[in-house]
């Protein structure tokens, strides 16, 4: 395969030198907002209802804790509400991350290979097949799980052979999921150590966008000291926080996509070169 040099420059060049930057740009946030939504949606019917879930009942008895009140532990009947609520939001959350994954690697593999037809029924194409995105989903994530039982490294060793999956399912929309999982071991083969040092490779990347959240942070707190110290001070303060999480919101964004697009290429390569190498295996 090519160095980890070469993949970040093209990706580099499609995301600076073509329109696909912003068209996976406006993806993310397509798709972003609509998981955002359907999850503020859930949370807010849950509450006009008075439904609570394990997560908000701790978040309500660690509040009275700090107020000195001290709450009752639930019946059984309020507990199995709450372990059932719990359970159906994870569940929408899991199929919307699937459908997120699915809408995404579409067209980032669009993008690498510069095909502009079909795009956008593409990018919301997991909507049309939720329930085998969120199996894939979940499958993923429990074989992820059973490895890492073992020790920490067979966990990302796991990782990394199933990181492709995405790209294989967004390719062969009516393969499996374990038929998924098992091309992406296949492709990666022997290509694991390639695809960590060329996620290392974007370290600096990775530091900067720190490094700008830490500065918003910093500015956050400026602006909360200087909220007392008069109107131009709280204004001044205001400022610089709004202008520091903009930016690190930006370069979050622009690290993300470009992140992203080196992973296409990465995952068309590696394609590519297995496929040479075993033509007959999974054709």
């Amino acid at each position: 395969m090519r160095s980890s040099r070469e993949m970040r420059r093209e990706a580099w060049g499609i995301l600076t030198g073509s329109k696909w930057g912003w068209k996976i740009l406006l993806d993310y946030i397509a798709l972003g907002g609509i998981f955002v939504a359907v999850t503020l949606a859930l949370a807010y019917a849950y509450q006009a209802a008075g439904i609570q879930t394990w997560e908000t009942f701790k978040e309500a008895q660690q509040a009275a804790r700090r107020a000195g009140i001290e709450m009752a532990v639930p019946s059984a009947r309020e507990a199995m509400r709450m372990t059932m609520a719990s359970g159906f939001s994870n569940f929408v959350q899991y199929l919307f991350q699937g459908i997120l994954a699915f809408g995404m690697v579409t067209a980032l593999l669009k993008c690498v290979r510069n095909e502009s037809k079909g795009w956008f029924s593409g990018a919301f194409g997991g909507f049309g097949r939720p329930l085998g995105l969120l199996w894939l989903t979940a499958l993923m994530a429990l074989k992820v799980f059973l490895w890492s039982l073992l020790l920490v490294v067979p966990g990302i060793v796991a990782l990394f052979r199933y990181a492709l999956a995405w790209y294989v399912k967004a390719e062969n929309p009516d393969m499996g999921a374990n038929a998924c999982l098992a091309r992406s071991g296949e492709i990666m083969r022997g290509r694991k150590w390639t695809l960590f040092w060329f996620s290392l490779s974007y370290f600096w990347w990775i530091l900067a966008v720190a490094a700008s959240i830490l500065c918003a942070a910093a500015a956050a707190g400026a602006f909360g000291g200087a909220e007392g110290g008069g109107d131009s001070a709280g204004g001044a303060g205001a400022a610089a926080f709004w202008i520091a999480a903009a930016a690190a919101v930006a370069l979050m964004a622009f690290v993300s996509v470009y992140m992203a697009i080196g992973q296409a290429v990465f995952y068309r390569d590696a394609k590519d070169e297995a496929d040479s190498s075993s033509p007959n295996v999974f054709t």
